[in-house]
């Protein structure tokens, strides 16, 4: 039995698979439990929410390039303790669990720049569907 395909199914069939499978197209590292990084001098607070469709998205220096290997830490609210903690792959990119709607408390950290807490809107109106973050060097 042959079965075959026209060129629009093999086209579909390729976009699904990258679709449903994002997680092979990136290297995600779990941080180790109770990993962190030294403290930075200062730590840039954004308390404005910023809409988002994930907890996913790309980190870059100040230059615009990929910061990998930054620690990612989801937060209990107003920035409480660690809940789930993912580092950067070598392209930036992270992707963080997320449950329903809401607003999530990001840290992020690494040595040579200011550490972050952002406050994220996970929302399924208009908005990004990834976040992208610059880091600032540290002083």
């Amino acid at each position: 039995m042959q079965i075959a395909f026209g060129v629009p199914t093999v086209i579909a069939l390729i976009i699904n698979a990258l679709v449903l499978f994002p997680s092979q197209a990136q290297e995600q590292k779990r941080a180790p439990e109770n990993f962190s990084y030294p403290p930075s001098a200062e730590i840039v607070q954004i308390n404005k929410a910023i809409k988002s469709k994930s907890l996913s998205g790309a980190v870059t220096d100040p230059s615009g390039a990929a910061a990998s290997d930054v620690l990612v830490e989801k937060l209990a609210d107003n920035w409480g303790k660690s809940i789930e903690a993912v580092l950067t792959d070598s392209k930036g990119y992270f992707a963080l669990a997320e449950g329903a709607p809401g607003v999530y408390f990001l840290k992020l950290s690494k040595p040579g720049f200011d550490s972050m807490l952002l406050k994220v809107e996970v929302t399924t109106k208009k908005a990004n569907s990834k976040l992208k973050i610059k880091l600032r060097l540290s002083a």
